[in-house]
């Protein structure tokens, strides 16, 4: 029974710590990895091509949006809850 455990545990464990956020140069995410921002350069609109022929990965679905800078989306991606959320839309 305690192994049993243990094994639930840990799954659930790796499990929330699959759900984390994305935030590199290129492509910030919510926590939920609902919604995925891109920054408008060469790269990331390529990114952005790419999401729209193949909608779907890993399971998951994002809103896709090009956008011109990240700086504003970042908070976003370290938190749960975004303060400056419905200014950004």
């Amino acid at each position: 029974m305690k192994k049993i455990l243990l094994i639930l545990a840990i799954s659930f464990s790796i499990s929330t710590i699959a759900q984390t956020a994305v935030s590199n140069d290129l492509v910030v995410t919510t926590p939920t990895r609902d919604t995925m921002y891109i920054i408008n350069n060469p790269n990331g609109k390529l990114i952005y091509s790419s999401w729209l022929i193949e909608p779907e990965a890993e399971g998951y679905r994002p809103t896709v949006f090009l956008v011109p800078s990240l700086e504003p989306y970042r908070c976003c991606a370290t938190r749960k809850k975004c303060k400056r959320k419905n200014k950004i839309k």
